[in-house]
């Protein structure tokens, strides 16, 4: 948890260091609605997205990340040791939680997989078959 809505996070900041540029990502866990700002040795980096309705709990990042009700924010940063605080600057239940991660791949896809949406799958299934009876059917046409 990160405190009240306006306090600082409780605790030791997260400290991080690294010899390139490296991608960090703030994501709003467990209950939805919840924005942070992001500091880095004491300077603001960014702010996570303005939370929209949806789910109003997560059990795990990937079940956050995948609904916009969880505010999120990835942001760049160069080489060097950090201390990261968090600042809850709006929250339903008056304190925040939060998962953060650092990607440290030369682009933010790097580590990231992509999982087909069930509507992709579905057109991609309907074009298939359009195709081969596009197929079957030039068959017959130039059997004749």
């Amino acid at each position: 948890m990160f405190g009240d809505v306006g306090s600082g996070a409780s605790g030791e900041p997260f400290t991080y260091t690294s010899g390139s540029q490296f991608f960090i990502t703030l994501l709003d866990g467990f209950a939805s609605g919840d924005q942070f700002q992001l500091f880095a040795n004491g300077s603001l980096v960014g702010t996570t997205t303005t939370p929209t309705v949806g789910a109003p709990f997560c059990i795990n990042a990937s079940m956050c990340l995948a609904d916009d009700a969880f505010s999120r924010g990835t942001f760049l940063l160069d080489a060097g040791s950090y201390a990261f605080t968090l600042k809850t600057i709006q929250s339903p239940l008056r304190e925040g939680g939060a998962y953060l991660g650092v990607n440290v791949s030369s682009t933010l896809a790097g580590d990231i997989a992509t999982v087909p949406e069930p509507a992709s799958a579905s057109l991609l299934a309907g074009g298939l078959l359009a195709l081969g009876g596009v197929a079957i059917r030039r068959r017959r046409l130039t059997s004749h």
